[in-house]
């Protein structure tokens, strides 16, 4: 039996990897953690288009970040 889960990367828009999220409140939560507090109302708004399925290039911009989301397979 396997099991596949939507994981999200967050990356600096130079590449480097932030880290690899589940949960979009821990990928939000991490954003902050690397740029400071003072972003938590825009790592909030990419959060929350995240979930919503809304295009979020614009932001992603706008932070210097990107997001890339895939599935993963994991064995049961």
């Amino acid at each position: 039996m396997t099991i596949n889960v939507r994981t999200y990367v967050l990356s600096e828009s130079n590449g480097a990897e932030i880290g690899t999220f589940t949960n979009l409140n821990e990928l939000g939560d991490a954003f902050v953690a690397h740029f400071g507090k003072g972003y938590r109302g825009l790592a909030d708004k990419l959060v929350a288009d995240l979930a919503a399925g809304k295009d979020t290039s614009r932001t992603e911009f706008v932070l210097g970040v990107k997001v890339t989301s895939e599935f993963v397979t994991l064995a049961a």
